[in-house]
């Protein structure tokens, strides 16, 4: 593999001044739409109170906390931003952002997620232009200045247009752009660059006078003389002093703000010739930077604090050359964000006294597949093996590396170690056995040491008893060699009185008691060396235990009882005395269960190299330190850590480069953030976070989303949150900025959350969020006392229900029993006299004979009686269908037996509808009685009768071409008013038509229901 190394110097104070960056050095992290940006041009940069950054892009807003984008566009469903054109991005007390579009203005408020928009009121042919808001900048008052393109803007914090100056009207362009920039000063002026026709002029606005006038209107005021200098741009530092560029001029220019002096310098390594053009800007930053577009592409930078500008010692750099630089930003964890017309770039400053030294060697065509393996520090000198490269080594950090060759036999370029074997000789193990190297030797030359030949030397140690243990590659065992008198001796798997238990160690590392242990990668376990017996000791692997993978790549004794191991299942403590486990790994911990290397520094700090970068264990407080996002490729691999005391610095390697750090620095604490709930959702419904929540009962569920900004390891945070109703202590989830809860009860919740950066440094604050679920309908108050009294209700009407069927039967045995003592009693009675009266008079058959007909007559009306009795009080014929049946049955009965012809008419409409039992024996009757009547007196010869429905009634209508009778006159027979009396039971009516010689017209009128 081939790769350049880069020369990254980052040094001094936790916001570093320019002059300590060599920017043009960094590496910057690039991030393009494919990481979650909307559009890749971005126009502005701005930092919120929050640590949120916000980028303008042409299509949308985005808010980044250092791990995802939330993106913001213009919806014409709901309230949002005018238009997705983001042309500027400031700033705003209250939590606000003013947002410039190319259709409108916004008043953004970041904690709430809502928005108000400023659309100046045109014709659809003006409208584009009246609201494309392309300049916007903020005074020391708060007012908004904002230019279109067809005029200026004053505007309070509410976007309430206070003043407008129209723009000049050239020939009908009222489009035309007169205003070019707006620059708020600190003393609470605003200076525009205003062009009229062809001429540009500065012009002042002051609080004092409250108007816009010509700058060279003012006599004596400093700044009059940029208004004849042609420029381009203008910036004020710190303190009052003006920098500014020139059109086509590739320099820039200091006003001192007390003496009125001007001074200039030359920018260094332009791309080329006219780099200030229409499309330069000045942008001072918060640490002493200075950046300036450039025509061409790039970003030209320097430092405002030295006092070098117009002498030889003034020096700027060049970032992103091949770049349309749009805008920049310093934020306040110390990195430089860079806004082009191809993405965003970061440059990261944070991981001070972090470097890497460039390796020209290493540069060459010929090494291409070659990576760095290892870092050594031996005499005072860093050696760094590589794969098929040799050695390169330098005597400090700051001098040039130089390179070592083995020569040209295959394997022996494989460099695995080096050790001092003298004052300047050393060792160093290849892959094809041991090469002496002296300091000015040109090539090394192999070292026959016995019998370990040309066996590939995979790790080199010296113990306190001057043996040197060799670890043989290819399943070659173990070499001891005793440097005091040239005796070696060999172990390996196939010796039978001592076999060693792995095939060769790739780690050795030293005891308190002189005991040895070793690791292999062939995964059998740990590996003990006793000084006391020379014997060898495993202690292998355990399925499901603390040790459980026995790949140790790296091994460290800390003279405290306590072996330390790298493995590939994380890092693994092993307790001498107890002979436990004790295995720390992801993901609380480390940034990757893949451990390479360890080293500890002066203070018993552990450094961990691993798959996914490195880390760092304090012993004490056992807590961890991850430093992705520190330094570039910062999740690159880290083969190998080494810890020089001299100079109390951490080296480390990856695949492609060499860095050293200086633990202190590296250590220092972050800057504390703050933890804030970002979005709040239910049933895919967005609530508002700043505002306390109620949730419906049959709706409670609630999605909650949170962040703690960190622009640097942002991945790195962890989080703990507590809901009061359901957790006492702090529940951690990890590295999850999300949590759901669903089908909560009913009550008042309070949600906190809190975060900690990846150095142990809490949030700020915790986060909180009130919401409530309402009390479910069916388990209020109100519902439970109306549930008990409808209950109690439906109780007592079932029981009332009840008495009523009950009182209803009884009151059907009572007409039973009342119609068979009336008509079945009568009868009997009347037979009964009959039948005396007849044995009376046997010796006149005559008059027995009447008295046998009269019995007879009885015996048939009491069967008729009967058969009406049983008639009634079946179900079976509680409808009009039956009634009206039984009526016919009944009136052919009668009238065929009498020589009385009868029509009888019925409305089918309603046949089938139901009868009450009661209702229909009393209109049965009712027409009994009446057709019975004009059987016995009317002496009729035809009849008609019809039952019809009316208006929700029933009507029955009798009429017959009888003899009458004179209605007024009273009569003794209670058949009348035994038919009123029925009806009125069921609210109904009668009416009799008659007269002498003319016949009777019955009407009767009763409710279907």
């Amino acid at each position: 593999m081939y790769r350049k190394l880069i020369l990254f110097l980052l040094l001094n104070g936790m916001v570093p001044a320019a002059h300590s960056q060599k920017l043009d050095k960094l590496l910057p992290t690039y991030i393009s739409v494919k990481d979650g940006l909307p559009d890749a041009t971005i126009n502005t940069i701005c930092q919120d109170d929050d640590g949120f950054l916000w980028l303008g892009t042409n299509y949308g807003l985005s808010r980044y906390d250092g791990v995802e984008f939330k993106n913001f566009h213009h919806s014409r469903a709901t309230s949002s931003l005018p238009g997705n054109n983001i042309i500027s991005v400031q700033k705003f007390p209250g939590h606000r952002l003013l947002v410039a579009t190319s259709t409108g203005l916004c008043m953004f408020n970041t904690r709430a997620n809502t928005f108000k928009n400023l659309l100046v009121p045109a014709s659809a042919k003006m409208f584009p232009f009246e609201n494309n808001f392309y300049i916007v900048s903020v005074d020391k008052q708060n007012n908004i200045w904002a230019a279109s393109q067809t005029g200026l803007y004053k505007l309070d914090q509410n976007l309430n247009i206070l003043q407008f100056i129209k723009g000049p009207n050239d020939q009908g362009a009222t489009w035309v752009m007169f205003v070019e920039s707006i620059h708020a000063l600190p003393n609470g002026s605003v200076l525009f660059r205003l062009v009229k026709g062809k001429k540009i002029q500065y012009h002042i606005y002051t609080p004092t006078s409250n108007k816009i006038i010509p700058l060279n209107q003012l006599k004596g005021y400093p700044l009059s003389v940029i208004d004849s200098l042609n420029v381009r741009d203008i910036a004020f530092d710190k303190n009052g002093n003006l920098w500014f560029v020139k059109h086509m001029v590739d320099s820039v220019f200091f006003l001192n703000s007390i003496s009125g002096q001007v001074t200039a310098s030359t920018f260094n390594h332009l791309p080329g010739k006219g780099q200030i053009y229409y499309n330069t800007h000045i942008n001072l930053l918060n640490n002493g930077l200075a950046t300036c577009t450039l025509s061409d592409g790039g970003l030209a930078y320097w430092n405002t604090d030295t006092p070098a500008i117009g002498h030889s010692g003034f020096k700027s750099g060049i970032l992103l050359p091949k770049q349309h630089v749009f805008c920049t930003l310093f934020d306040t964890e110390g990195n430089l964000w860079v806004g082009t017309n191809n993405g965003l770039y970061k440059f990261t400053l944070i991981a001070n006294g972090v470097s890497t030294t460039e390796l020209p060697a290493y540069n060459a065509e010929d090494q291409r597949g070659i990576d760095l393996s290892g870092t050594f520090v031996v005499k005072d000198h860093i050696f760094l093996t590589t794969t098929g490269g040799g050695l390169f080594y330098t005597n400090q950090i700051n001098s040039p590396w130089k390179e070592i060759l083995m020569g040209e036999t295959a394997g022996v370029n494989d460099t695995w170690n080096i050790r001092a074997a003298g004052r300047d000789k050393f060792w160093i193990g290849t892959q094809r056995g041991i090469y002496e190297w002296k300091k000015g030797q040109a090539v090394p030359r192999p070292v026959n040491v016995l019998l370990i030949g040309k066996c590939p030397v995979v790790t080199q140690f010296t113990d306190k008893e001057n043996l040197l243990w060799m670890g043989l590659g290819e399943g070659n065992g173990l070499a001891a060699y005793n440097l005091t008198n040239n005796r070696l001796q060999l172990y390996s798997k196939k010796d039978k009185n001592n076999p060693l238990p792995i095939r060769f160690p790739v780690c050795i590392a030293e005891d308190e008691f002189g005991d040895l242990w070793m690791g292999g990668t062939e995964g059998r376990g740990l590996v003990k060396w006793s000084r006391a017996n020379h014997k060898f000791v495993l202690f292998p692997t355990a399925y499901n235990t603390d040790f459980d993978n026995g790949v140790i790549n790296a091994i460290y004794a800390d003279g405290r009882g306590k072996i330390w191991m790298g493995t590939n299942a994380g890092l693994v403590k092993f307790d001498i005395s107890s002979q436990k486990f004790k295995k720390v790994d992801m993901p609380e911990t480390l940034s990757s269960n893949t451990v390479y290397s360890l080293a500890a520094d002066n203070k018993s700090r552990l450094w961990i190299g691993t798959k996914n970068g490195l880390n760092c264990m304090e012993p004490g407080t056992g807590h961890f330190f991850l430093f992705g996002g520190y330094y570039p490729s910062s999740e690159d691999p880290v083969l190998s850590v080494k810890y020089d005391s001299t100079v109390n610095k951490v080296y480390f390697n990856t695949a492609h480069i060499f860095y050293s750090a200086i633990p202190n620095q590296l250590l220092r604490p972050r800057r504390a953030t703050g933890v804030l709930i970002t979005a709040v959702t239910s049933s895919g419904n967005n609530l508002n976070p700043a505002q306390s929540i109620s949730l419906p009962a049959n709706d409670n569920n609630i999605s909650i989303a949170f962040s703690a900004v960190n622009l640097v390891d942002g991945m790195q945070n962890r989080y703990y949150y507590r809901l009061n109703n359901l957790s006492k202590n702090w529940i951690s989830v990890g590295r999850t900025r999300q949590i759901s809860f669903s089908n909560l009860l009913s009550g008042n919740y309070t949600f906190r959350v809190k975060a900690q950066m990846a150095d142990g440094t809490m949030s700020t604050n915790q986060a909180t969020l009130l919401f409530s679920v309402q009390t479910p309908y069916y388990k209020s108050w109100w519902f439970i006392v109306l549930a008990i009294i409808t209950a109690g209700g439906i109780i007592y009407f079932v029981y009332l229900n009840r008495i009523r069927q009950l009182l209803r039967v009884q009151a059907i045995r009572n007409s039973i029993a009342t119609d068979l003592h009336d008509d079945i009693g009568s009868t009997l009675s009347n037979i009964n006299i009959l039948t005396e009266l007849s044995n009376a008079n046997l010796s006149a058959p005559e008059q027995a004979r009447r008295f046998l007909k009269r019995i007879t007559e009885e015996v048939n009306t009491s069967n008729q009686s009967l058969d009406d009795i049983v008639w009634s009080i079946n179900t079976l014929n509680d409808s009009y269908e039956q009634t009206v049946a039984r009526m016919k049955r009944y009136t052919a009965e009668l009238f065929e037996g009498a020589n009385i012809a009868y029509h009888f008419h019925f409305d089918e409409k309603i046949a089938h509808k139901k009868l009450h039992m009661e209702k229909r024996k009393d209109i049965y009757l009712v027409f009994k009685e009446a057709v019975n009547n004009i059987y016995k007196h009317a002496a009729a010869t035809y009849v008609d009768i019809s039952l019809q429905t009316n208006q929700n009634h029933l009507q029955m209508i009798i009429k017959d071409n009888g003899k009458g009778f004179d209605t007024t006159q009273p009569t003794a027979r209670n058949g009348i008013k035994n038919m009123k009396i029925r009806l009125a039971k069921w609210k109904g009516s009668i009416s009799i038509l008659s007269a002498s010689n003319e016949g009777t017209l019955l009407t009767i009128i009763i409710p279907l229901l």
